[in-house]
């Protein structure tokens, strides 16, 4: 028997009395009043605040190399500043 299995068949027969509350199995019910409230705050920071939508952008992005970054910095500190 490889530990691979042994340590399979340890864990999947112990159980934990916290496990049954987060199981995928398991069905948790969510209290009605919590939910609309949820739903209402939600429904308030939307009319305060509403979901801002993404600005379509045109610009282009530009790639270089580090040897085209470099020949850029050389001519910055050749010209002359003010």
């Amino acid at each position: 028997m490889s530990l691979e299995n042994i340590y399979a068949n340890q864990v999947r027969g112990k159980s934990s009395g916290g496990s049954l509350l987060f199981s995928p199995n398991s069905l948790i019910e969510r209290d009605p009043t919590i939910l609309n409230l949820e739903k209402s705050i939600r429904e308030k920071i939307n009319q305060i605040s509403p979901p801002e939508t993404p600005a379509k952008t045109t610009e282009k992005i530009k790639t270089f190399s580090v040897e085209d970054a470099i020949k850029e910095l050389i001519e910055m500190n050749k010209k002359p500043s003010n």
